[in-house]
């Protein structure tokens, strides 16, 4: 029963994240977000603060922290709103489409470290284990790792 919730759960985190697919964290504009969509809808830094009630210096540090990537998701949050924007978050895999491929990955990463330290040790005992019994050994414990994905992050 906890396998089947669990798998559903990652389900609908991959569907979720789908939409996601493709932006590039480095795909942020050099100057930030908020400076470039409120240049781009042409409201001046006066303008942003009197939506917010704050002051012009106040809006050149929030843009400064965006820039430095100290701004918090609140802020932002609160700026975007005051240009009739609203902010997207997520937390996405680097370099596959899924967090299915991610623990497939892993999987694969930690079943091979397996295999290879245990081959090891057996050839010093001179009992070295045959090439395909290896790929057999890998894609064994990679899906069992798959099927528990807890033991991956230790």
């Amino acid at each position: 029963m906890k396998d089947r919730i669990n798998k559903l759960y990652l389900e609908q985190t991959d569907r979720r994240i789908k939409a996601f697919r493709g932006i590039q964290s480095d795909s942020k504009p050099s100057g930030g977000w908020i400076e470039t969509v409120r240049k781009a809808i042409g409201m001046n830094m006066r303008q942003l603060a009197a939506r917010m009630n704050k002051t012009p210096q106040a809006i050149k540090q929030i843009q400064e922290r965006e820039k430095a990537g100290t701004i918090t998701l609140n802020s932002l949050e609160e700026t975007a709103a005051a240009m009739n924007m609203q902010v997207v978050y997520a937390i996405v895999p680097k370099g596959v489409s899924t967090i299915s491929e991610l623990i497939q990955q892993q999987a694969e990463k930690m079943a091979k470290e397996i295999v290879m330290r245990t081959n090891k040790t057996m050839s010093l005992e001179d009992q070295k284990i045959s090439e395909s019994r290896i790929k057999n050994s890998i894609k064994e414990i990679s899906k069992e790792l798959t099927d528990n994905p807890e033991k991956l992050w230790d």
